[in-house]
């Protein structure tokens, strides 16, 4: 679990890199969650108070998934703070609407060379400028805005 750390990784870079370190810790058929997120495209929305970078858009993980095979869901803050299923939850994060959360699970047997292939997988490959004048991963059109 990672919650609110990648709210400060200012591009997919970063996050990348985050993101592959504690997927290698975690067995076969395990999850990493990474919390508190910072969705792009909700910035023209943000009222002053939420701090942290805006340099991850959601779809960023999806693409991530696709190239070290991982299964990815990603849940909207919102989301979350509604259902308020534990009592420490019954406030509502006036922020959350904001944020994202994503769920990444290596698969259950990993197929040969996958070990090998994530500690390898280039996380600053192909770099792609941003509006802020950052890189970015995966050259596609969700890339931070680009």
């Amino acid at each position: 679990v990672s919650f609110g750390v990648l709210l400060y990784a200012p591009h997919t870079e970063a996050a990348c890199r985050i993101a592959t370190g504690l997927l290698r810790t975690v067995k076969p058929g395990g999850m990493v969650m990474l919390g508190q997120i910072n969705d792009p495209s909700m910035r023209p929305f943000k009222p002053k108070g939420p701090e942290g970078n805006w340099g991850v858009p959601p779809l960023y993980w999806y693409k991530l998934g696709y190239e070290l095979g991982l299964e990815v869901s990603v849940v909207r803050g919102e989301e979350v703070y509604s259902q308020r299923r534990f009592p420490l939850m019954s406030h509502y994060d006036l922020h959350a609407a904001l944020r994202y959360n994503v769920y990444l699970r290596k698969p259950a047997s990993e197929p040969e060379g996958f070990r090998r292939r994530l500690k390898s997988f280039s996380c600053s490959a192909a770099p792609r400028k941003t509006e802020q004048g950052r890189s970015c991963y995966f050259p596609f059109l969700f890339c931070n805005g680009g």
